[in-house]
This record gives structure tokens, sequence and C-alpha cells, in this order.
């Protein structure tokens, strides 16, 4: 009686043993998976690292370029990543926070409006950048905002960005999408014709003379510089930069007015 215990005690122990290795197995294998997983991690975010450190670098290149007075390149290879730059100018755009009451109820009819809804669309956006509006035409406008179901009101300043004129009376989604191309808050208060696009060259014509108080002050030059890098691997980064050139300073030859980790709008 007692070997056939001792068998079966040896066959027992001989289970547990290979149960263990194979949890031993498991256990390595799921550690290896986890190593390389932890692996690809680290290195989609190195190269996300340096990708972001190229277009950065991209655009500090064109700052540079254009500081210098000459072109900024449109390729470059900056480590191991491609860089594609674009830069533009913005003095042929109307900037909304300083543009006359006229000037914008034409570019709103160039995108589409009608004349009486552009109309009031342009003096609805005059009178919410105004600081210093009359309180009987503040509370109105205020009741207008909350009509259109604004709870934050009118800015009394300057926009801070284009997005915040879609809290404005008036403006639907649609037409706001294509006035963006046309419109920049660092442009001067009477956009440059010879840099113009179409849209904005007819609604400067449907316009007509503006006179304004104090003549037209262009100022130092300001460009958007779009960086777009690429690689190494997958990895990609965009840089949007609105700089406003000041060559004649030497201590700050440049101030960067917007900066975003995007593509230009």
């Amino acid at each position: 009686m007692a070997r056939p215990r001792r068998h079966d005690d040896r066959g027992f122990a001989l289970l547990i043993v290979l149960a263990v290795l194979v949890l031993f197995g498991f256990l390595v294998t799921r550690l290896l998976v986890a190593a390389r997983q932890q692996m690809a991690i680290a290195g989609n975010l190195r190269d996300a690292a340096v990708a972001a450190a190229a277009a950065d670098g991209g655009v500090w290149l064109a700052v540079a370029r254009l500081d210098a007075g000459g072109p900024a390149p449109r390729d470059v290879r900056i480590g191991a990543s491609h860089v594609r730059l674009a830069t533009s100018g913005v003095a042929g755009r109307i900037n909304p926070d300083t543009a006359p009451a006229p000037l914008l109820e034409a570019l709103f009819r160039v995108g589409g409006m009608a004349a009486a809804p552009a109309r009031s669309l342009a003096e609805t956006l005059v009178e919410a950048r105004d600081p210093a509006l009359a309180p009987a035409r503040l509370a109105a406008l205020v009741a207008r905002y909350r009509a259109a179901g604004s709870a934050e009101g009118p800015p009394q300043a300057p926009f801070r960005s284009l997005a915040e004129l879609a809290s404005l009376p008036g403006m639907t989604p649609g037409l706001l999408a294509r006035l963006r191309p046309h419109l920049s808050l660092y442009a001067p208060a009477l956009p440059d014709l010879a840099t113009a696009d179409p849209a904005v060259r007819a609604a400067v014509g449907l316009a007509g003379r503006i006179d304004l108080p104090g003549g037209h002050v262009s100022g130092p030059p300001v460009v958007r510089i779009e960086a777009v890098a690429t690689g190494p691997g997958l990895a990609r980064a965009e840089r949007c930069a609105t700089i406003r050139l000041t060559p004649a300073n030497v201590d700050a030859p440049y101030i960067v007015l917007d900066w975003s980790d995007a593509r230009c709008g």
C-alpha cells in the first residue's frame, strides 16, 4: 500500500511543478509584453517631443530670416524631422477690434448676409467692443445677448480671440467660419488692399470711402507663421505663431502676439 501512495505523491508534486512553471511562463510573457508596450510608449513620446521641438525651431528660424530682411524658408530639415513653413501677413485682413461699422457691414454682406441683418450685426459688434457704451444702450445690448442664449454678455473691450465673435447676437457658426480667413485681431484698422484677398477687396469697395480719426496707421508688420513638423516615425507637431516684427528695436526685434499648438485657421 505504501508504494502506490509514494507514486501518487510524486505525480501530484509533478503536477504542482508543471502548474508553477506554466504560471511562471505566463507571468514572464505578460511582463515582456508590458515592457514592450512601455518601450513603444516611451518611443512615441520621444518622437513627439522631437517633432514639437522641430516645429518650434522652424518658427524661430522663420522669425530670424524675416528679421534679417530675407524670405522665410518653406521646407527645412531639423534633426530627424521635416518641417514645412508657411508665412503670411495680416495687413490685408479686417480687424474686428478696430474696423469701422461700414466696413464690417460690407464684409458681412460679402459673407452672405442681407443688407439689414449685416448692418444690425455690425452695429452690435461695434457696441460690444465699446468700453464706454451708454448705460441704456448697454442694457439693451445685454438683453439681446441674453435673448440669443449667451450667458457671458458683451466684452466691452477688444475681443481676445475670433472665437468670441460666436456669441454676438446674429452671428451664426457658418457665417463665422466664412469670415475667419478674412479677419485678424492684429490687422490695422483698414486693410492693405495690396495684400488683401478678393473678399476683403470686395468689402472695401462695397463700404466706399471710410475716413478714420487720425488717418490710416499701419504700424510694424505682423506675420503669421505656420510650422508643420513630421517625423521621426509617425510623429507630427503643428504650430501657429503671430509675430510683430520690430527690427528697429535692437532690444526686442520681434514680439510674439499669439502662439498655438495647431495649424493656423
